[in-house]
């Protein structure tokens, strides 16, 4: 007879930063709507929680038709996730910490070589800055939200001011070329690893 798992992959988070992750439950005696028991090996590290807006805990429940969100209170290190149903034998994966920082959610911009480039006379554009984690490498899950509980993350973009606070992704940021030429879109916070400034080239219009 063959073993009924629960499913579940390593999840990445940032500080005061909530990650989604992914469980998914075998089939046992013809069903796979187990519920799930999810305990965080160290609290003072690593939290979960299986709806968005909730306060992370110690421990939380979740299952095939529910989420589980990952809030890191530290910026390194992190910590092992226990998850158990009667029935399965446990799964242990682990919930990486890493420092916060933001980027460019370039909208309508085209992205090449690290340039975001628009033509002149098309418009206001609208840009998101978004909070994301400070990684070598593609993170293993996708950053939902600022933790619960956390204070907001206030953000410099030069020259303006923004809070990042129950999700990641600001209000949008209206970008107007004015002239052919690059410039540059600055992030500051002592908060957040400070990442590269997002070079914005503008073009002469296609004719």
């Amino acid at each position: 007879m063959p073993l009924s798992l629960i499913g579940a992959r390593n999840v990445d988070s940032g500080k005061d930063l909530r990650g989604s992750a992914t469980v998914v439950v075998g089939r046992l005696n013809g069903s796979n709507r187990a519920e799930v028991t999810v305990v965080s090996g160290d609290p003072s590290r690593v939290l979960a929680a299986n709806r968005l807006t909730d306060l992370g805990t110690t421990a939380t429940t979740t299952g095939n038709d529910l989420g589980l969100f990952v809030d890191c209170v530290v910026d390194a290190g992190g910590a092992d996730l226990t998850l158990t149903a009667p029935g399965y034998p446990p799964k242990v994966v682990r919930a990486n910490c890493y420092p916060a920082t933001v980027r460019l959610s370039a909208g309508s911009l085209r992205f090449d070589d690290d340039v975001y480039s628009t033509s002149l006379f098309g418009g206001p554009i609208r840009v998101f800055p978004q909070a994301e984690i400070s990684k070598t490498g593609p993170p293993s899950s996708f950053i939902v939200a600022v933790r619960p509980g956390a204070e907001p993350i206030t953000v410099e973009v030069s020259p303006l001011t923004i809070t990042l606070g129950s999700r990641t992704q600001s209000f949008p940021l209206l970008v107007q070329p004015m002239s052919l030429g690059t410039t540059t879109i600055g992030f500051r916070s002592p908060r957040i690893v400070q990442p590269r400034p997002a070079v914005v080239r503008v073009d002469q219009p296609e004719s």
